[in-house]
């Protein structure tokens, strides 16, 4: 896994996308990010993965909403392959909500 900080401009373009499988974002969730990210920073990175210049959330939705609602910086770790995104796809729809 690379990582990277991605502007405001950088991810607020149609090359990073959400997964299908992915959980629906809170709103309430959402909202208790950005007042932590706003004390303490963004403390973990949101995954992706890279295909055909285009970026894939994979991992961290509710961090990207935050962050692109703050209108700030972002972390990402771009996986190497799409190895593992299976399993997270598991464990995401098997958290509690």
């Amino acid at each position: 896994m690379k990582f990277k900080i991605f502007t405001p401009k950088e991810y607020n373009t149609p090359k990073f996308r959400f997964i299908n499988y992915n959980r629906e974002t809170n709103k309430k969730h959402i909202f208790k990010l950005k007042e932590s990210i706003q004390k303490i920073g963004q403390q973990k990175h949101v995954d992706v993965y890279e295909k055909d210049n285009l970026y894939y959330v994979y991992d961290g939705q509710h961090r990207f909403k935050a962050i692109q609602e703050l209108g700030i910086n972002m972390l990402v770790g771009i996986a190497d392959d799409e190895k593992g995104i299976d399993i997270l796809h598991e464990i995401n729809n098997t958290q509690k909500k």
